[in-house]
């Protein structure tokens, strides 16, 4: 998938499992899409994460975990590290943002 693509893939999808591994510095997580009755889902793996930040405007749980949006801030070629810069929104409320060296949909390299 080129990374252009990614944001429409996956905005507004439900992330139903996630999984931050500190010691691996990677983001996992299973995204399900349903578009007019049509459900997809995409696994992605975020790796070598880097500069980590989490803001949210509330402090209560949600039932659910909605990727409101994702965005491809910069690529790797776009980027003096030579790293992705990306943020994920979770019901307009919240934003994760971060560099990381790779990132695989379904186990392949976004490009």
């Amino acid at each position: 998938m080129k990374h252009g693509d990614l944001q429409k893939a996956v905005s507004e999808g439900i992330i139903d499992s996630y999984f931050f591994d500190i010691k691996k510095k990677a983001l996992t997580m299973h995204v399900v899409m349903t578009y007019a009755g049509v459900q997809s889902s995409y696994d992605l793996e975020f790796l070598q994460i880097s500069h980590l930040q989490f803001d949210d405007e509330g402090t209560s749980e949600w039932e659910k975990l909605e990727l409101t949006e994702l965005w491809v801030d910069e690529s790797p070629d776009q980027s003096s590290a030579k790293t992705w810069a990306i943020t994920l929104n979770f019901w307009d409320l919240a934003q994760m943002v971060f560099r990381c060296g790779s990132i695989t949909v379904n186990g392949e390299n976004l490009l």
